[in-house]
């Protein structure tokens, strides 16, 4: 019916839509994971809201709600915080990727914003730097403590470094070749 009277002709109309779909979808995830029994399903369910939070950015581009460079990399801002939030509220490394994943997205459109995101050096400079800060930001993590020890959430911090690492290694390799 709502399509059909033309209500999701209007892109802010389905950009509320998705943006409240996929917060719904991960508060879900985190309800289930901490209210019920059933914990692989809401980890599951939250990493898929996690993954569904970043296409909402893509949709403000393309629409022109929110562009590149009108400051979408906010956006990504606020998803790292929701990510940083659901690490700590379910306390489950697996979420640590997606904080890292988040942060060099967001860096990434800051890039995008400025228009040096298609110069291979900058690209290479940023990831570099991003991976040096996450493998260093490993040992920021106590080795004895009960719950967020360097075992298991500062080695995701680690290996995602590593990722960076290659990322960076493999962008200044390619604009070389």
């Amino acid at each position: 019916w709502l399509v059909s009277i033309g209500v999701f002709k209007n892109p802010l109309v389905v950009a509320i839509a998705l943006t409240l779909g996929s917060l719904a979808v991960h508060s879900s995830g985190c309800f289930v994971a901490l209210k019920t029994k059933h914990k692989v399903a809401g980890h599951a369910l939250t990493f898929l809201g996690c993954m569904l939070l970043p296409l909402n950015l893509w949709f403000y581009h393309t629409h022109g709600l929110v562009t590149l460079e009108g400051n979408l990399w906010l956006g990504g801002v606020v998803c790292c915080i929701l990510y940083i939030g659901t690490v700590v509220m379910l306390r489950d490394p697996l979420f640590m990727y997606a904080v890292e994943a988040g942060i060099t997205l967001t860096v990434l459109l800051l890039l995008g914003q400025q228009g040096v995101i298609a110069d291979a050096t900058w690209l290479s400079l940023v990831c570099m730097a991003l991976a040096f800060i996450s493998i260093h930001a490993e040992g920021a993590f106590p080795a004895d403590e009960e719950t967020f020890n360097r075992q298991r959430f500062g080695l995701p911090l680690f290996w995602s470094g590593h990722v960076q690492l290659i990322a960076a290694i493999s962008t200044l390799l390619g604009s070389q070749l």
